[in-house]
């Protein structure tokens, strides 16, 4: 099914596809899985449990980074 992400109330959907990744594109040992594509991080910041998201959500969005800014 769809994962809704939430960052500062802006729902952002992906649909499988775009948070499961193919095991094989990894490693051969991994030909028959797949694999959550994005990673909890070990300590979370205050009260917040926080995530690695990447390039996993980056492909399904359109970004645009403000380096002056």
């Amino acid at each position: 099914s769809n994962l809704t992400i939430i960052i500062e109330d802006i729902e952002f959907v992906l649909m499988p596809r775009g948070y499961l990744l193919n095991g094989e594109d990894l490693d051969r040992e991994f030909a028959d899985s797949c694999i959550f594509g994005i990673m909890p991080l070990p300590i979370p910041v205050g009260q917040m449990k926080m995530f690695l998201l990447g390039d996993t959500f980056l492909r399904s969005y359109y970004s645009v980074f403000d380096f002056d800014n």
